[in-house]
């Protein structure tokens, strides 16, 4: 039977949280010096598990915001040879990594500012979308065929409005559902 672990090379999902992710890991490692963990030194969370187990930790720590990656338990030698063949890689294959992570980073952090990684964000700019439409549709008073189709199309946003609504309200509920199992 093949075992796994669960690692962390330091990376997190959203900066903003770093101080809190940084506390739970310290916790987790018994590391005094916090900033240690993102030094470039690869630590193992979790060991000696079947890929499935791995697998449920890696989601529920991906779900804090921690990126972890899971590998094969390998004897000693073996580990210093994948990670000596690892930092061998050429610069190009570690530029791309870092602007993947960078332009995550970014994505992340700016969904975060307008509010739609919590479900509010979209609920807000559904519920504006549906008003906007529907005052749109009730007050323009159409003169000939071209401004009714245009003023049937506003009721239809206003529809398309409340569906973006609902989507973020299905995104909080899930997320509290997240919530209350761990």
């Amino acid at each position: 039977m093949e075992l796994y672990k669960v690692i962390f090379k330091g990376q997190i999902l959203n900066e903003n949280s770093k101080d809190n992710i940084t506390a739970l890991l310290s916790r987790l490692l018994n590391i005094t010096k916090p900033e240690l963990l993102y030094n470039g030194t690869v630590y193992t969370l979790k060991s000696n598990l079947e890929l499935l187990n791995a697998e449920k930790i890696q989601g529920k720590l991906n779900s804090l915001g921690i990126v972890t990656h899971i590998i094969e338990e390998n004897p000693v030698n073996e580990v210093r040879a994948i990670e000596g063949s690892e930092s061998s890689n050429s610069q190009k294959n570690d530029s791309e990594e870092n602007f993947e992570n960078w332009i995550n980073k970014a994505l992340f952090k700016t969904m975060g500012f307008l509010g739609l990684t919590s479900g509010i964000g979209i609920v807000g700019i559904g519920a504006y979308w549906f008003i906007y439409s529907l005052l749109q549709y009730i007050f323009i008073t159409p003169e000939n065929i071209m401004q009714q189709s245009i003023s049937e199309n506003y009721f239809n946003q206003s529809q398309l409005g409340l569906l973006i609504a609902s989507v973020g309200l299905l995104i909080m509920e899930v997320k509290k559902c997240r919530l209350a199992k761990s």
